[in-house]
């Protein structure tokens, strides 16, 4: 009878065990996916600004009636001659494109 005491504990032990090793497998899981949805959700919002940056430059090579009105609200977009300097709101600079009279781009760096 003693031995069958000993073994329910020993069984009622390694199940608390395991379900302890089950649960941070778990929460281990939950972490990693959520670290990853979060650096996913920045990578597609750092592509979108990208192409926004990518279709102002595009504007203004592409369309001789560029229009900085049109972007005013999301970019502070300054153009010289035939340079075109798009900044944040911050005043950093995202963007400049140079071109030649035409369509002929001679620069386009993004930042600094």
């Amino acid at each position: 009878m003693k031995c069958s005491k000993v073994r329910k504990g020993v069984v009622l032990a390694s199940c608390v065990v395991a379900m302890a090793l089950v649960m941070a497998l778990c929460t281990a899981l939950v972490l990693v996916t959520a670290g990853a949805s979060a650096e996913w959700r920045a990578s597609v919002n750092s592509l979108d600004n990208s192409t926004k940056l990518d279709k102002v430059g595009e504007d203004f090579v592409f369309d001789g009636s560029f229009d900085v009105e049109n972007y005013q609200n999301v970019f502070d977009i300054s153009v010289e001659n035939n340079t075109l300097t798009v900044r944040s709101k911050s005043g950093k600079v995202l963007l400049t494109v140079e071109k030649e009279n035409g369509n002929k781009i001679v620069s386009w760096k993004y930042g600094e």
